[in-house]
């Protein structure tokens, strides 16, 4: 049932998040963004901040890759000038990776060697840092909230005093250690509520009722009336909002900023609940976007906030035809198809294996269909329009399109080009190295027009590297005499198994092939394939092992190493080794699985071992014989 006060009027808390620790932005360009938010309906600013700010008990960053106390003073000037309270975030255990990269700090890290991303909860000298260093921006903020973090403490309990205690524990244990210390200095704490998904409710139920919750899901369709799946919980199920409002917590719901399908669910599902309010999330990875690009998803956020009586989908068109006036309807209805989340989101490094992953699906070929007639309609429009924020908005999108159709043809043509058994060419992948070229020299004109003064520039660099990349992958295709292929399995999205994959014969060692966590595309088909082009020289293998660590397990279909005119596939299984489930199935070139690890992701972080492994070993037959002649 809708509750009727969400229905009627604007949420209390209408608030919009600036990530500026993992992208600075000019002070000019946050006040432009400040007042955008302030046009669109919202009421409260949130600045993402983990270390960026130096203070005196913090000096240790460059001062040129952060902000002063006096910056931070400037933008809540602004923003109280436009009517917005400015929230700082930091992280308080995990993403803390600012401070405990800081070789003044590394003792403060959860373990030395393996969780340099967190803080660790069972040593006091964190507390009497966070206490310096929070006194020093709570100065600054003179809001009644602030943000503590708390999300993706992945690697909590690593350390031997903390590894005694449950994780569930840990983090109750640390927030309520937070809400003493920002209690002091008259703050309400918020809270990311991911690592309370496998708390019980009676755990739950410790925390005082000040706090407020802010569940973030970033994937609509993991999302249903009856409630949220989670992450690293098996993708378990809970109607947090129900639970949060009947144990009396004040909830921000928190959708992604990038994609205007997962604001729209998450607002209608919160629609029936009695929340504080949203948070629209925007992180800022130095190598995707500028903040043009961010831009419609935040209104139609702050638009679907502001006037929550109104039907979304007239709200939605609403905003775009208020964002785009100069185009024609066929022209919005490109630019609604852009801001829907992509098969292939690129973030990060794209290195070989992000495109080697055999044919295009048909769900993957149709996207690319989509992305080349909406980069046409919308390229044709751009050259037309004044400068200003409809053309950067335009412009920024087309360019986050032109990027996908690239990846996407990559995706087709360079899977046949290191199969040995094909006779590709390499001239368009030659023409995608060229236009990733162009790409690179356009994003580094917008940094210069977005980020003036900011350095380094972060994302013609990312397009750079991937060119590098590209280029030794296609200097090194000639030498490429056998393509490993492996058919995937993975129940949930969110685990993160670390696969190692080595083959063998018997005149020489174990040579690895491959290591890495490697996911689907597109973080949802269950099947997938992985490609490892391998140089072999000698005997062809006659053993491979595959190997699995991590949070989760990982299922193996199949494997098959394909040299020219003749294929090695597994005959028999030899070795297994830990927690091995079904392991004749790698022996079937079907859709059974063979599963190493244990399936259960929650398991496997609550009892993490960095040395904990699962394998099998197999023998490789050579077109049904054990007769392994050398690669021609």
């Amino acid at each position: 049932m809708i509750d009727e006060m969400n229905q009627r009027t604007p949420w209390r808390i209408r608030a919009v998040q600036l990530d500026l620790a993992r992208q600075r932005e000019t002070l000019p360009a946050i006040g432009q963004f400040i007042r955008f938010a302030k046009d669109w309906g919202y009421n409260t600013l949130v600045l993402y901040l983990e270390g960026i700010v130096r203070t005196k008990s913090f000096p240790y960053r460059p001062k040129s890759q952060g902000y002063s106390p006096d910056d931070m003073r400037r933008i809540v000037e602004m923003a109280s000038a436009a009517g917005l309270d400015v929230v700082p975030c930091v992280n308080t255990i995990g993403h803390a990776e600012h401070f405990t990269s800081c070789r003044q700090l590394r003792h403060l890290r959860e373990d030395l060697k393996n969780a340099p991303m967190m803080f660790c909860p069972s040593n006091p000298k964190v507390y009497e840092f966070l206490e310096r260093y929070l006194a020093e921006i709570v100065s600054l903020f003179p809001s009644q909230h602030f943000h503590i973090g708390c999300d993706e403490a992945d690697q909590l309990g690593y350390c031997p005093t903390c590894r005694k205690r449950s994780r569930e524990d840990l983090i109750i244990t640390h927030i309520l250690r937070m809400r003493k210390i920002m209690a002091s200095h008259g703050k309400r704490i918020w809270i990311w509520d991911d690592m309370l998904e496998n708390a019980s409710l009676s755990q739950i139920a410790k925390l005082p009722r000040d706090i407020v919750m802010c569940p973030w899901n970033y994937r609509s369709e993991l999302m249903d009336y009856d409630g949220l799946q989670g992450h690293f919980n098996n993708l378990a199920k809970r109607d947090s909002l129900t639970i949060y409002g009947e144990l009396g917590f004040d909830v921000l719901i928190c959708p992604f900023a990038m994609e205007i399908g997962n604001t729209l669910a998450f607002t209608e599902i919160a629609r029936r609940h009695s929340v504080l309010g949203g948070l629209q999330t925007n992180w800022g990875h130095p190598d995707a976007e500028f903040l043009p690009a961010v831009l419609p998803a935040t209104a139609l956020a702050g638009a679907l906030w502001s006037q929550p009586q109104r039907e979304p989908e007239i709200v939605l068109a609403e905003t775009l035809q208020r964002l785009f006036p100069s185009l024609d309807p066929t022209a919005r209805m490109a630019v609604h198809a852009l801001l829907l989340r992509s098969l292939w989101e690129v973030v990060g490094h794209l290195d070989q294996h992000f495109y080697l992953r055999g044919r295009l699906t048909e769900e993957e070929a149709r996207e690319l269909s989509r992305q080349k007639i909406v980069e046409m309609i919308l390229g044709e429009l751009l050259h037309k329009l004044p400068h200003g924020l409809e053309y950067d908005m335009i412009e920024a999108l087309l360019a986050k399109s032109r990027l996908q159709i690239i990846v996407g043809r990559l995706r087709q043509v360079l899977p046949a080009l290191v199969d040995p058994r094909l006779n590709s060419s390499p001239a368009l992948a030659r023409e995608c190295q060229r236009q990733l070229q162009s790409l690179a020299e356009l994003r580094a004109q917008q940094w210069r027009r977005h980020r003036a003064g900011i350095r380094p520039d972060h994302a013609s660099a990312f397009l750079k590297r991937s060119i590098k990349d590209l280029n030794a992958l296609l200097k090194t295709a000639k030498e490429i005499n056998a393509l490993l292929q492996l058919r995937l399995f993975l129940q949930d999205s969110y685990s993160w198994p670390r696969l190692t994959i080595e083959l063998r014969n018997n005149a020489c060692r174990w040579r690895q092939v491959y290591c890495g966590a490697f996911k689907p595309v597109n973080m949802r088909d269950a099947l997938y394939t992985l490609q490892v082009p391998v140089r072999w020289t000698g005997h062809l293998p006659d053993r491979i092992r595959l190997s699995v660590a991590g949070f989760g397990g990982q299922g193996i279909s199949f494997a098959a190493l394909h040299f020219s005119g003749r294929s090695l596939i597994p005959k028999k299984v030899t070795r297994q080794h830990g927690q091995v489930v079904n392991a004749q199935a790698i022996l079937n070139d079907d859709s059974s699985v063979c599963f190493l690890g244990s399936a259960d992701t929650v398991t496997t972080v609550r009892n993490y071992r960095q040395d904990d492994q699962s394998c099998i070993e197999a023998r490789l037959s050579l077109d049904g014989t054990t007769d392994l002649r050398k690669p021609s």
